[in-house]
């Protein structure tokens, strides 16, 4: 009986107190309200353990989040291969709030533009470097790859020195010249064209 935009905002206030802001944020995606009845209703008391599951799905046995494998073509046809911390949502580290795009051209490539083993070892290689010299201050959160490039999608504090962290590693990149984008995203925007 309620109009559709306050249905929506019931819902949103239902979840939010049921999981919490945060988890609301991070784990659950589109959300609408339905006038018709669910086919495999879960009861609002049972959605948090629902919840709890699926994020524990996506931890290894450290608790560390897992990365998921994409694949698939350009508009212009050709491969790419992305790889994505799984959430990547600006809720898992809202103190993270600058992008920063590491752009790697490599020789070593396939046919398709992929690495070849050379590449791939020097590109896993870079971003362990990166994680490593950013401790607490950032991470690396996707990298995608095609036609020769990797694209390496990190997320640090803007408080800290960490760009400039970045842009040092960066330098260390023998195999063409590493570009670095710096840009304020909050709200992780940059990579939100990965997030399935």
């Amino acid at each position: 009986r309620l109009d559709e935009e306050t249905q929506q905002v019931a819902t949103f206030l239902l979840l939010d107190t049921v999981l919490g802001e945060a988890t609301v944020e991070t784990w659950v995606g589109a959300v609408t309200a339905s006038a018709l009845p669910p086919l495999d209703p879960v009861p609002l008391v049972k959605v948090r353990g629902v919840v709890r599951d699926l994020a524990a799905s996506f931890r290894d046995e450290d608790g560390a989040p897992r990365w998921a494998l994409f694949t698939g073509e350009s508009p212009d046809g050709r491969a790419v291969m992305a790889s994505t911390e799984v959430p990547l949502r600006a809720a898992v580290a809202p103190h993270l709030d600058t992008y920063v795009g590491l752009f790697l051209p490599f020789t070593d490539q396939t046919e398709a533009g992929l690495p070849g083993p050379s590449a791939l070892t020097a590109l896993r290689d870079l971003e362990a470097r990166v994680t490593t010299a950013l401790g607490v201050d950032g991470k690396p959160v996707a990298h995608q790859t095609s036609a020769g490039v990797r694209v390496l999608h990190v997320y640090v504090d803007g408080t800290t020195v960490s760009v400039d962290t970045v842009r040092r590693v960066a330098r260390e990149w023998t195999t063409g010249r590493a570009d670095v984008h710096v840009q304020l995203d909050p709200g992780w925007a940059s990579v939100a064209h990965l997030r399935s």
